[in-house]
């Protein structure tokens, strides 16, 4: 049978042959053989795969030629389908020997999840409940019947196309499967379980990438409007928000801020336990905020700043939050998440103010907690006012 080889449409480097005679009953066109090709370096790689028959298709071809690109640049990884099937081989070898030796642990990912899974920490009651809800709608069903050793990427890819085949968010499908990998972290860390995280950093299973990055902040004049809206309908809501805009303190540094954390004497906010390092790091108060928390101390008989019972840290701030943006108009015909104004969008303008006015990364890195520089270099865009004067510099040049 001579090989004629076409080009799939809209399918970079992905190529087929037709069969001769056989069909493929599931729409009674000719079978289908599928191969890719692809260059790395200075050699071309041409790697077959399998027929229509076998369940290949040209997106599937794209997702292995994809794949085997990424692996080639960083040197980790199969390359061709050979070494693809190969590889999994030695992991499903790999897998049984690790199931025999944990016979013991055998506990389902439904019991370790239900038993286990925020035993050991102290989570939010929204994400309690969001992760319980993602777990019983998506992963239970998938997953919740067998044992970490017997989970395999058939499993994992299986809740990422139902939860596509929905019509899920990429940012729902990766929390997902965050759930999954942190159900596989608190196994290890409590000794349940001895074999690879499928979903750790050296897995070959693709989770989708999420750009999480806010890219809006608030101007001087719509922070004003906000305060004076907020301040009219509830000053506790007020206060936060001035705080938040005037230190960049994340929401739930806020809401679990104690006063014997404020040292009024030197002006400083000491925020313990913080969120990448659990290390504490201190913040100056600016005149406004240390008159807002000294005249709140006086009537106070909580431990937390913004707590009303004596014992009790707040879950939230008030839904006059959002009802006060909605109001002002802020997100009117914004579809974009990343544009929309949050508490959070606060902070990302405490940021883009302090960098605006001078301050070096270096030392917005520590004043935010960030871990790493290159996390507080997305603050470090232009103001609009900005960009029109480089813009300026380069009018009216040879053209």
């Amino acid at each position: 049978m001579t090989k004629q080889w076409k080009s799939c449409p809209g399918h970079q480097g992905v190529e087929f042959y037709e069969h001769e005679t056989r069909k493929d009953n599931s729409n009674r066109k000719f079978d289908r053989y599928f191969r890719i090709r692809y260059t790395s370096g200075s050699k071309t790689v041409t790697s077959g795969l399998g027929w229509a028959t076998e369940g290949f298709n040209e997106k599937q071809a794209t997702e292995y030629r994809t794949l085997f690109i990424q692996n080639a640049l960083s040197g980790n990884g199969p390359k061709t389908f050979k070494e693809y099937k190969q590889f999994r081989i030695d992991i499903e070898n790999e897998e049984k020997k690790l199931a025999l030796e944990n016979q013991k642990y055998n506990l389902t990912c439904a019991q370790l999840f239900d038993e286990y899974y925020f035993k050991h920490s102290n989570v939010k009651p929204n994400t309690k409940r969001t992760e319980i809800g993602l777990f019983n709608k998506w992963i239970r069903g998938a997953i919740g019947d067998i044992t970490l050793s017997e989970i395999n990427y058939e499993h994992l890819q299986q809740i990422k196309n139902q939860l596509e085949t929905n019509k899920r968010s990429p940012r729902l499908v990766k929390y997902a499967l965050d759930v999954i990998r942190h159900l596989y972290n608190i196994a290890i860390k409590y000794g349940m379980y001895k074999g690879n995280n499928l979903l750790g950093k050296n897995s070959i299973f693709r989770a989708p990438k999420v750009n999480n990055g806010k890219d809006r902040f608030l101007s001087k004049e719509e922070a004003q409007l906000l305060l004076d809206e907020l301040k009219q309908r509830s000053y506790v809501t007020y206060m936060q928000c001035s705080i938040a805009l005037q230190t960049g303190m994340r929401k739930t540094e806020i809401l679990a801020l104690k006063w014997e954390c404020l040292d009024f004497s030197n002006g400083l906010i000491n925020i313990r336990d913080t969120k990448n390092n659990g290390k504490t790091r201190s913040i100056p108060m600016t005149c406004h905020v240390m008159r807002l928390l000294s005249d709140k101390k006086l009537n106070s008989e909580s431990v937390y700043v913004f707590g009303s019972n004596k014992n009790s840290c707040p879950n939230d701030v008030s839904k006059t939050f959002n009802r006060v943006v909605d109001y002002l108009g802020f997100n009117d015909k914004i579809v974009d998440p990343r544009s929309k104004v949050t508490f959070h969008t606060l902070r990302h303008t405490y940021a883009s103010w302090a960098i605006s006015r001078g301050m070096s990364l270096v030392q917005l890195k520590v004043l935010l907690g960030h871990e790493s520089v290159s996390t507080t270099m997305r603050y470090a865009h232009l103001s609009q006012k900005e960009l029109n004067d480089t813009k300026s510099i380069f009018e009216n040049l040879p053209n």
